[in-house]
């Protein structure tokens, strides 16, 4: 797996009507609807989708605690995130007690989004490798778009386990450490 698409790969070919099914705050794996900035969701294509996400900067207490004029790039790489949750949950029917585990993120920054304007997180899964039913690993490609401009883009390497396995992932993790 090596680096990022050109950003012309990941827009849409036009704009279809596609329809947007509304996003929970579970979906992004967060209690509070505020701190889950993905709302609406599409799927464009095989393994492309369009999500929406909007950001709360009145209520968001963890990045808006000071005075500020954008929204900051931390929390665009938790909507890239976010996306990975909300495209398994919706698109590829991974059950909410499935664990997910991040190996790598990056993401290149090409501008600065503004507050009270929605973004678009326009994503592909050019790599998807399944066990059963359900994604096993996967690579999320993103570009976030605001106001017709990119923003970021990037991608998310991540892979999907059982509980128990999670489990027995984090004790062998626990014995490295002694």
């Amino acid at each position: 797996m090596n680096q990022a698409l050109p950003i012309e790969v990941l827009r849409p070919v036009q704009d279809l009507p596609f329809a947007y099914l509304p996003v929970e705050a579970k979906h992004c794996h967060h209690a509070l609807r505020h701190n889950a900035f993905i709302t609406r969701a599409s799927q464009t294509g095989i393994n492309e989708f369009d999500l929406i996400a909007e950001v709360d900067h009145i209520n968001e207490n963890f990045f808006f605690d000071h005075e500020i004029d954008h929204i900051p790039g931390m929390l665009t790489a938790n909507m890239i995130r976010q996306s990975v949750l909300v495209v398994c949950h919706l698109f590829l029917g991974v059950p909410f007690t499935k664990k997910f585990l991040m190996d790598n993120l990056e993401i290149k920054f090409h501008g600065l989004a503004k507050l009270n304007h929605k973004l678009h997180l326009y994503c592909k899964l050019p790599v998807l490798i399944m066990k059963g039913s359900f994604p096993k690993k996967a690579r999320l490609f993103a570009e976030v778009v605001q106001d017709g401009v990119s923003i970021a883009s990037g991608f998310i390497d991540f892979r999907i386990y059982d509980p128990e396995a999670m489990n027995r992932l984090k004790e062998i993790s626990q014995l490295h450490k002694s």
